[in-house]
């Protein structure tokens, strides 16, 4: 029989574990509805914030030299991929991005396969390019923000 501090700390651990999947979930959920409310209304204003993964924290510190301590998705990035990426998609090869495909943005970002330095845009900040393949699609986003923030 293990210690009851060994114990302790593999309940912890699973608790801590149960969490992050409940957190996961809910953020999946949030990132979905406010695409629909987007979808419909394209004067609608706001934005989901969620905690970077240590991954994604290591990975920013070593491709773009700063540390991240918040993403955030804004009504703007959504309207932008609408536009940009929700039709004629199929053209290039590609998926069109509708409301649902919003679920796999958190794992895309957080749980990415490859990241690689991006552009930089006109203000000289650097994006990142993060690159998931995920329910038999290639997902890929390229991120920019401040230094703080993704």
């Amino acid at each position: 029989m293990k210690p009851n501090s060994e114990r302790k700390q593999e309940k912890r651990e699973r608790r801590a574990y149960q969490l992050k999947i409940i957190s996961s979930m809910e953020t999946k959920k949030m990132l979905v509805e406010f695409a629909q409310k987007i979808w419909k209304n394209e004067n609608e204003q706001g934005q989901v914030s969620f905690s970077p993964s240590l991954k994604l924290c290591e990975s920013v510190k070593k491709i773009l030299k700063h540390d991240i301590g918040e993403i955030f998705i804004t009504a703007s990035d959504i309207r932008h991929i609408k536009k940009k990426h929700s039709s004629g998609e199929d053209a290039r090869g590609q998926v069109n991005i509708d409301p649902q495909h919003f679920e796999d943005l958190y794992d895309v970002i957080n749980e990415f396969d490859t990241a690689e330095i991006g552009d930089t845009d006109k203000q000289g900040n650097k994006s990142i390019k993060l690159s998931k393949q995920q329910n038999g699609m290639i997902f890929s986003a390229i991120t920019e923000r401040g230094l703080f923030k993704m």
